[in-house]
């Protein structure tokens, strides 16, 4: 099970990035826990959820671990991990990822890769729509719109048109 958060101040500590950019999950590694030395805390919560929201709730939560027997949460600030052997122990670590658009000037894409197009009003909207949706990979601006490109595309030269790549880097310990 990958729980997805929403993004959060953790991602921004992490990654050292704004909050908009950055998309935080939490990864299980089964029969395993973190060390009793990077314990930042213990708390009881009610579920698995809460007790992520514990470790987002924490700016240098780096891992968690939920026990559903008795429903304690453990936070921990390091992703080092041992051997567990608590059958119903629950660890998870973060995973942030950071993307960005990389922009090249009198350059677009190819026409017949063009996957769809927005109406927008300036360059930094089309690639904030691009860091938004998961599937897009490229655009390109050409002062009114927007063309997105959901494949791998080379850019080629065009005057008077922006291409922006997008650019994924994945953050862990």
């Amino acid at each position: 099970m990958v729980l997805a958060s929403t993004v959060s101040p953790l991602c921004a500590a992490i990654c050292g990035s704004k909050e908009d950019d950055l998309k935080c999950y939490t990864h299980r590694i089964d029969g395993m826990k973190g060390l009793d030395e990077n314990l930042i805390k213990a708390e009881k919560v009610n579920d698995i959820e809460k007790c992520e929201g514990l470790c987002n709730d924490q700016k240098d939560c780096r891992a968690f671990r939920y026990l559903s027997k008795n429903s304690l949460c453990f936070v921990y600030n390091l992703q080092q991990h041992i051997e567990d052997d608590i059958s119903e122990s629950q660890f998870y670590v973060k995973r942030c990822v950071l993307c960005y658009m990389n922009t090249m000037k009198n350059a677009k894409g190819r026409d017949d890769e063009i996957e769809s197009v927005w109406e927008v009003s300036s360059l930094k909207e089309c690639e904030n729509n691009c860091i938004k949706s998961d599937d897009c990979r490229a655009v390109h601006f050409d002062g009114k719109r927007c063309f997105k490109f959901t494949d791998e595309v080379k850019p080629h030269d065009k005057t008077g048109i922006n291409f922006s790549r997008k650019i994924c880097v994945q953050y862990t310990d």
